[in-house]
Protein backbone atom coordinates (compact mmCIF):
# COMPACT_ATOMS: atom_id res chain seq x y z
CA UNK A 1 0.00 0.00 0.00
CA UNK A 2 1.11 3.44 -0.91
CA UNK A 3 2.11 5.50 2.28
CA UNK A 4 2.83 9.20 3.15
CA UNK A 5 6.94 9.32 2.35
CA UNK A 6 8.83 8.86 5.96
CA UNK A 7 12.79 9.14 5.82
CA UNK A 8 14.36 5.84 6.86
CA UNK A 9 17.99 4.57 7.57
CA UNK A 10 21.22 6.38 7.09
CA UNK A 11 21.61 7.59 4.33
CA UNK A 12 18.37 9.07 4.23
CA UNK A 13 15.96 7.41 1.56
CA UNK A 14 12.03 7.93 1.21
CA UNK A 15 10.02 4.94 2.14
CA UNK A 16 6.71 5.04 -0.16
CA UNK A 17 5.47 1.58 -0.08
CA UNK A 18 4.52 -0.52 2.65
CA UNK A 19 4.12 -4.36 2.43
CA UNK A 20 2.25 -6.92 5.10
CA UNK A 21 2.19 -10.81 5.40
CA UNK A 22 0.97 -12.61 7.96
CA UNK A 23 2.60 -15.88 9.03
CA UNK A 24 1.23 -19.46 9.01
CA UNK A 25 -1.92 -19.58 11.85
CA UNK A 26 -3.12 -22.78 12.99
CA UNK A 27 -6.47 -23.39 13.26
CA UNK A 28 -6.47 -23.22 16.92
CA UNK A 29 -4.54 -19.85 17.04
CA UNK A 30 -5.60 -16.72 19.52
CA UNK A 31 -2.54 -14.74 18.08
CA UNK A 32 -0.35 -14.52 15.22
CA UNK A 33 2.65 -12.41 13.67
CA UNK A 34 2.89 -10.19 10.82
CA UNK A 35 5.63 -9.66 9.01
CA UNK A 36 6.51 -6.27 6.90
CA UNK A 37 8.67 -4.07 4.66
CA UNK A 38 8.97 -0.53 3.58
CA UNK A 39 10.27 0.33 -0.29
CA UNK A 40 11.14 3.34 -1.86
CA UNK A 41 9.97 4.16 -5.20
CA UNK A 42 12.28 2.65 -6.86
CA UNK A 43 11.59 -0.60 -5.29
CA UNK A 44 14.49 -0.67 -2.92
CA UNK A 45 13.93 -2.20 0.50
CA UNK A 46 14.62 0.07 3.52
CA UNK A 47 13.64 -1.20 6.24
CA UNK A 48 11.64 -4.54 7.71
CA UNK A 49 10.25 -5.98 10.33
CA UNK A 50 7.84 -8.06 12.54
CA UNK A 51 4.91 -7.28 15.06
CA UNK A 52 1.90 -9.72 17.09
CA UNK A 53 -1.27 -9.03 17.22
CA UNK A 54 -2.15 -9.61 20.64
CA UNK A 55 -5.15 -12.21 21.63
CA UNK A 56 -7.86 -9.36 20.78
CA UNK A 57 -6.91 -7.58 18.03
CA UNK A 58 -6.85 -11.14 16.44
CA UNK A 59 -10.12 -11.89 17.48
CA UNK A 60 -11.26 -8.59 15.89
CA UNK A 61 -9.54 -8.85 12.52
CA UNK A 62 -12.38 -11.39 10.83
CA UNK A 63 -11.41 -12.08 7.19
CA UNK A 64 -10.50 -8.65 6.04
CA UNK A 65 -7.06 -8.13 5.37
CA UNK A 66 -7.54 -3.79 5.49
CA UNK A 67 -8.10 -4.31 9.34
CA UNK A 68 -4.35 -6.00 9.76
CA UNK A 69 -2.80 -3.57 7.02
CA UNK A 70 -4.81 -0.44 9.21
CA UNK A 71 -3.14 -2.14 12.43
CA UNK A 72 0.39 -1.99 11.13
CA UNK A 73 0.00 1.49 9.99
CA UNK A 74 -1.39 2.46 13.87
CA UNK A 75 1.42 0.35 15.39
CA UNK A 76 4.19 1.96 13.21
CA UNK A 77 2.62 4.90 13.17
CA UNK A 78 2.29 5.82 9.26
CA UNK A 79 -0.31 7.33 7.33
CA UNK A 80 -1.64 5.87 4.34
CA UNK A 81 -2.20 7.87 0.81
CA UNK A 82 -5.60 7.04 -0.42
Amino acid sequence: MKIKEVPIGYPVKQATDLFVRTFPIETDATTCGLYYWMTTEENEQVSEGNLWLTEQEFEGWGKEMSYIDDLVLEKLELERLE
